[in-house]
């Protein structure tokens, strides 16, 4: 589409792995950024959690193809570039952990362990990249509702 050849990139990038850690950084920081603009502002652990939720699943419907990248080709990355990625998606990871927590706390939530609760969310979550289609039965944003509707239900104590 840039009307490029394979060879220019390496123009811009000294190597494969290079290119590689500029895509899931960018990704990262994009992510991280972005969920916590999107929760800037709003109070109450049940409210977190549905944005948290609402925009993760937006983000991964608007860039499946570098969403997928960060989450299929660690293995690739030497054993530095690996380390700075995981301590990036960490700290992604501990913003919904922090949700869960609080939730548990206050005992609205009801999870046995808010680190496998993580996981398992997040896991729940990122597969619409498996699936979804631009131009389906539902936008992104309705395919978030349908998920913040089925990680509610997975999280919050009997009422």
């Amino acid at each position: 589409e840039l009307g490029i050849t394979m060879p220019t990139l390496y123009y811009y990038f000294s190597s494969k792995e290079e290119l590689l850690m500029s895509i899931m950084l960018s990704v990262l920081v994009r992510l991280t950024d972005g969920c916590k603009k999107a929760l800037s502002g709003v109070r109450g652990h049940e409210a977190r959690f549905r944005e948290a939720v609402r925009f993760h699943v937006c983000f991964h419907c608007e860039s499946p193809e570098e969403t997928t990248i960060v989450d299929t080709e660690m293995r690739a990355l030497s054993a530095e570039n690996r380390t700075q990625i995981i301590e990036l998606r960490d700290r992604y990871e501990a913003i919904f952990r922090d949700i869960l927590q609080d939730g548990l706390t206050k005992g609205a939530f009801d999870v046995p362990d808010a680190n496998i609760a993580t996981f398992a969310l997040l896991s729940m979550l990122t597969g619409v990249i498996g699936w979804y289609r631009a131009g389906g039965r539902f936008t992104p944003a309705e395919i978030a509702e349908m998920h913040v509707a089925l990680a509610l239900k997975g999280v919050l104590l009997a009422r």
